[in-house]
């Protein structure tokens, strides 16, 4: 499964708007981040090793691209494990 970091390669106006599935929640500190693992979320933004999605405390925040996977790996992932 490839993090949005590992997707260097594509246009990141392509990416904005994209369905992205939270992998990571913890943030350096320890400390729980506003997001939910598991949980879709929208991609506002998109820079080089960071996204902006609206959280769970509704504020549009930016957050490393690597707490994410697009929504279409993750399918693929959990129709792998469901298959196996």
């Amino acid at each position: 499964m490839k993090t949005l970091d590992k997707v260097w390669n594509m246009k990141q106006a392509e990416l904005v708007g994209d369905e992205v599935i939270c992998i990571d929640n913890i943030g350096y500190d320890g400390k729980i981040l506003s997001l939910t693992i598991g949980k879709k979320y929208t991609i506002t933004d998109f820079y080089s090793a960071s996204i902006r999605v609206v959280d769970d405390s509704k504020i549009n925040c930016e957050y490393q691209s690597m707490r994410f996977v697009l929504l279409q790996d993750w399918r693929e992932k959990q129709l792998d494990k469901i298959l196996i």
